[in-house]
């Protein structure tokens, strides 16, 4: 903002007067950004968030309206005091559309930092909104894999077994590793986090 204020009068002040061109561009610049502060804490209080955008837009705009006001006001203060601006006259002085004009350059910067703000804080809802959707859906798999797990081990014990039971009568040693290996891997099996084997 300070930028764009210097850049656009900067065409318009005399030999001499660009230092203080730029200390008005400063003052100026910390006004509005005193101001765009209150109105981001004001319309967290507000909790605009989730509002349609038509209703956002037009507390926004009655915010802006409010805040540009301030923001003149304090500005026309300062220059009165420090004398910013040679050959100051109060704004009740100037022509109407020349009043308009300029309070309208103090309104505009704040609905667009309204947007702003909205655009990040709706940007922010909704990460944490996938981030919980995401837990959710995770939680979700885990107990899907959970119950899988307990309807799976029976079944699986039970084959194996009587695999183990058809073998013992072939090859006994063949039937002992058999059992032994099983031993390993339901032991293995109820250690692991569910889920890491399948079963």
């Amino acid at each position: 903002m300070w930028a764009l204020y210097f850049v656009l009068d900067f065409a318009r002040v005399e030999d001499g007067e660009a230092g203080m061109l730029f200390v008005r561009a400063g003052v100026w610049a910390a006004g509005g950004l005193s101001v765009a502060l209150l109105l981001s804490r004001l319309d967290a209080r507000l909790q605009t968030e989730g509002q349609p955008t038509f209703a956002w837009f037009a507390l926004a705009c009655a915010q802006a309206l409010v805040g540009g006001a301030l923001w003149l006001l304090a500005f026309t203060l300062v220059d009165f005091l420090v004398e910013l601006e040679p050959g100051f006259k109060w704004p009740t002085q100037w022509p109407l559309s020349s009043l308009l004009s300029e309070y309208m350059s103090y309104v505009f910067p704040l609905i667009a930092w309204l947007g702003v703000v909205r655009a990040v804080r709706e940007s922010g809802r909704a990460q944490h909104a996938r981030a919980r959707g995401l837990a959710a859906e995770r939680e979700a798999v885990q107990a899907k894999l959970g119950a899988l797990r307990q309807q799976l081990n029976p079944h699986f014990l039970f084959n194996a077994l009587n695999s183990a039971t058809e073998l013992t009568r072939r090859d006994p040693e063949a039937a002992e590793d058999m059992l032994v290996d099983l031993s390993v891997l339901l032991r293995e099996t109820l250690k692991a986090p569910i889920g890491e084997h399948g079963l």
